[in-house]
């Protein structure tokens, strides 16, 4: 990374509407330094979201991907974004197991720190999945394995959802954002890659 740039991150989501990881991003984006880190938005929706108003306000972009139901034409978009957008120095996953695709492109496109992030525990909901979602979540999990040069999750059953009982993502880089009206209080805030010092307890499971 060059000392004379900002620290590039690209946040990748469904869209930015008010949910618990977005709200989140929020208030890392409102308290970053904006002169050392810059943050911008892949989302995989054309619709306006709650959140693109403010986040534009703040100078950073939503950018429009492809549907992930075609992964062909969405890996021709996420390529093309980041040449056009790019360079990042690290590409940040929400996406759940859609991650493994997400960041095994980052990783082909040369993007150095690449972070699959887990917020929510869906085990239960996988178990009932159909074969063919559960070849989907398989490669998932056998591609975040191999391409994320970072793994994180909000909890332990979250983690474990994410890839399985074979160990444990979380990173113990995770602060719990203190509880308040807009901020639910168990989201991690990850120090580490983005040099943010905030003084706060880690986060339990």
């Amino acid at each position: 990374m060059s000392a004379t740039r900002p620290t590039r991150i690209l946040h990748v989501l469904g869209a930015m509407n008010r949910a618990g990881a977005e709200t989140w991003l929020m208030h890392v984006l409102r308290n970053i330094d904006r002169d050392r880190f810059r943050m911008d938005f892949m989302v995989h929706t054309e619709r306006r979201s709650d959140y693109d108003d403010e986040i534009e306000l703040l100078g950073s972009r939503v950018l429009v991907c492809a549907p992930p139901s075609n992964p062909v034409a969405y890996s021709r978009a996420f390529l093309r974004i980041l040449r056009e957008h790019g360079p990042y120095d690290a590409v940040h996953s929400h996406v759940h197991h859609f991650s493994g695709l997400v960041l095994r492109l980052a990783r082909s496109a040369g993007v150095r720190t690449r972070i699959a992030h887990s917020h929510s525990d869906t085990t239960k909901l996988d178990a009932q999945s159909s074969l063919s979602r559960r070849l989907y979540l398989w490669s998932g999990r056998r591609w975040i394995r191999r391409h994320a040069s970072l793994k994180v999750a909000a909890s332990s059953p979250a983690a474990a959802a994410y890839l399985g009982r074979r160990g444990s993502p979380i990173h113990p880089h995770l602060y719990r954002i203190a509880a308040s009206a807009s901020i639910p209080s168990r989201l991690p805030l990850i120090a580490l890659p983005y040099g943010v010092n905030w003084d706060l307890p880690p986060m339990t499971s």
